[in-house]
């Protein structure tokens, strides 16, 4: 470590530039002479920051802890440095090892509107009949995980089912009247301004007025390509469907990809599930699970979908046989309860938790076993290692 910071001293070019050491060990500092926390006094004088995978068990947060401060988000443990183990602290890393102070992620999608119209009584003094047709609209539901956003900047451009810029300068529809700032930790609704009404989040649990989430923002995109130079539209020359869709965003100030999701491609691309026409595909856990993984999606409880919230962990509507079997399982069945699906898991089929789908999880590959000796207990214990497709999934 003191070589290193020998080099930021003597070679790094301190122009405005972030300066971060990575520091990688599967073991406490030996001997004590060793010891790196005296070197914290001169790394914060040169502003280097710090960040530390520990690898295996043979480390303590004691003993390194103060290079971070003690800081558990940069204080990263890995089991061992099998890609199994190291796949799982990816995203984290790329978190902090290259910094985007923009975030916006991909969090809910609607590429298609459903066909039937839905009727219900509006129970107002006049008894009027109110002809509802939320569930014909598309739209795209985007997260910031990042800083607050200006959108009069024009900061973020979309290609794909929704395209254009997202920009103040050119919006059709925001119930709560023009906001500019896009709060952290906020959703953003883009919605097809041409179909007949808004999105309604009807069992949504955020503060609603009129079915859309108070906290949220909604903007109205034109469903004309002659739209083009005004704001956001959806793309009516390659027609989306259930199963043919894409969204991706770049922030325009640094040119930097914020995500690129198609469906039924990317990593583990086998596991995503299939929404009947109407529904949305909604991710489960926005804050854990990423949009590029198939696995980490899963179709919405009803045809409204929850634009502006977080998805519905629990589908109250009863499986169907068509959705058990939509994904390839041909002897798939529903459950007496009518909640879950019951899967071929003779033929790798598994059923999503939370979703009525049965998805294949792939076959294990790469299988190898490491045999260790242990004298003091006269004993051997052999570790498996396997690459698989990581799924959250209820076995039954």
């Amino acid at each position: 470590m003191n070589e290193t910071l020998n080099i930021f001293k003597t070679q790094a070019s301190k122009k405005g530039r972030d300066r971060l050491m990575l520091l990688i060990t599967d073991g406490n500092p030996v001997p004590k002479s060793q010891d790196p926390c005296p070197l914290v006094p001169m790394l914060d004088q040169e502003k280097i920051d710090r960040l530390i995978v520990g690898v295996g068990s043979d480390w303590s947060t004691q003993k390194i802890g103060c290079l971070v401060n003690y800081d558990s988000e940069r204080l990263i443990p890995v089991n061992s440095t099998h890609p199994q183990d190291t796949r799982l602290i990816r995203d984290q890393l790329d978190v902090l090892l290259c910094p985007n102070n923009y975030q916006v992620w991909l969090s809910e999608i609607k590429p298609m509107a459903e066909v039937t119209n839905i009727n219900t009584t509006n129970n107002n003094t006049n008894g009027e009949q109110q002809h509802r047709e939320s569930s014909n609209v598309r739209f795209v539901e985007l997260y910031n995980h990042g800083i607050p956003l200006d959108l009069s900047k024009e900061l973020i451009t979309l290609t794909g089912l929704v395209n254009g810029l997202i920009s103040v300068n050119d919006i059709y529809y925001m119930p709560w009247g023009t906001q500019y700032e896009w709060n952290s930790l906020q959703y953003l609704v883009l919605f097809d301004y041409d179909a007949l009404t808004t999105p309604e989040c009807f069992e949504c649990v955020c503060n609603m007025t009129s079915h859309l989430c108070d906290e949220s923002i909604y903007v109205g995109c034109r469903s004309n390509n002659s739209y083009t130079n005004q704001g956001c539209w959806f793309d009516e020359t390659n027609a989306a469907n259930m199963t043919y869709w894409t969204q991706n965003a770049l922030d325009m100030s640094v040119s930097l990809q914020l995500f690129d999701v198609t469906y039924g491609q990317g990593p583990y691309e086998s596991t995503w599930p299939i929404a009947s026409q109407g529904h949305s595909y909604e991710v489960t856990d926005i804050t854990h699970c990423s949009s590029k993984y198939g696995y980490c999606w899963q179709p919405s409880c009803s045809v409204y979908g929850t634009p502006g919230d977080k998805p519905i962990s629990i589908c109250d509507e009863p499986c169907t046989l068509s959705s058990c079997r939509a994904n390839g399982d041909d002897y798939a069945n529903v459950s007496d309860s009518g909640a879950q699906c019951i899967c071929s898991s003779h033929d790798h089929f598994f059923a999503l938790y939370g979703s009525c789908s049965c998805i294949h999880l792939d076959y294990p590959t790469n299988c190898s076993v490491n045999v260790i000796n242990i004298p003091a207990l006269d004993a051997t214990q052999g570790y498996v290692y396997w690459d698989a497709v990581t799924v959250n999934i209820l076995h039954l």
